[in-house]
């Protein structure tokens, strides 16, 4: 069986690759800077997958998802309804030591930055990167690809797409 190293060689030379432009080709593209995608892009670290060839896309200027400033999350006084140290990801790891037992939006927003920053997950997050369309480009190579494409025109192709876009990060009124 080839390592990733070796599908992910296989997946530049594909013929689709190739014909299509000077697009990055990425083992894994992760779309959203929330928890779920940051945890996501950890988890694929510590089992071995090289963090530059892991990129995530996030709608927003930081990381947090709902939580972050102007986020869903940004009403006045909203905070989280579970314990602090049972929401927030690898509180040890981080090193962080949350305020109170639950703690404000504001304070969850900054956490996200500070778990991407201190991991190590920054310099990978194109913030204010909106994907306009991904799609399955088949398995006519070696290694099949995701071609993603931004509202900004840029083209990513990768092996693997994570959708971490948070659905509760539109919100829905009654009508």
């Amino acid at each position: 069986m080839p390592s990733m190293a070796q599908k992910s060689i296989a997946a530049e030379k594909c013929p689709i690759a190739s014909r299509r432009g000077d697009a990055d080709v990425m083992e894994v593209v992760i779309v959203g800077a929330g928890f779920s995608g940051l945890l996501c892009a950890t988890a694929l670290c510590d089992s071995g997958v090289p963090l530059d060839s892991i990129a995530l896309l996030e709608a927003g200027s930081a990381c947090g998802g709902v939580w972050r400033k102007g986020g869903v999350g940004d009403y006045p006084g909203a905070a989280c309804d579970v314990e602090a140290y049972q929401y927030l990801p690898l509180l040890q790891r981080v090193g962080f030591i949350p305020s109170r037992k639950y703690i404000a939006q504001a304070e969850i927003g900054a956490y996200a930055d500070l778990f991407a920053r201190k991991l190590g997950l920054l310099p990978r997050i194109r913030f204010n990167t909106k994907v306009a369309s991904a799609n399955f480009i088949g398995d006519v190579c070696e290694s099949a690809l995701w071609e993603v494409v931004t509202e900004a025109g840029e083209t990513i192709r990768s092996r693997h797409l994570v959708m971490a876009c948070g659905p509760l990060s539109t919100p829905k009124f009654p009508q």
